[in-house]
């Protein structure tokens, strides 16, 4: 059923719980809005074989630990938007690899650490 969905927003409602695992079988998906609800655990899931997706917006929720640092290989990415959630430890490296990245909210969050080399990313 969700294979072929290419946009997915729920934002700004009363929606909680985790990010489901069928995520990982939107593989047409290239649009992730999660933003202004009640959602916990981590804020990256398995991401792998969503080669389209281009927007990943999970701020405002309850999402803690560290960024996974698998999301360097969703190339497609041109929008991170992580913000106040309550993310932890540093920004991690791999961040770089999305030379699409055009726009990235990490803030209102408890990130540590230096800021990686972003220097590739040319349209940021």
């Amino acid at each position: 059923v969700f294979e072929k969905m290419d946009t997915f927003v729920i934002g700004n409602n009363a929606v909680g719980g985790v990010i489901p695992d069928v995520l990982s079988s939107m593989t047409d998906l290239r649009v992730f809005d999660l933003e202004i609800n009640s959602f916990f655990g981590p804020a990256i899931v398995n991401l792998e074989g969503l080669g389209k997706l281009e927007s990943y917006r999970v701020s405002a929720n309850r999402f803690g630990g560290p960024i996974d640092p698998a999301i360097g290989q969703t190339t497609s990415l041109k929008e991170l938007w992580m913000a106040d959630n309550q993310l932890t430890g540093p920004i991690p490296t791999s961040i770089g690899d999305l030379l699409e990245l055009e726009t990235l909210y990490l803030y209102r969050n408890s990130l540590t650490g230096i800021l990686p080399t972003l220097e590739g990313l040319s349209t940021l």
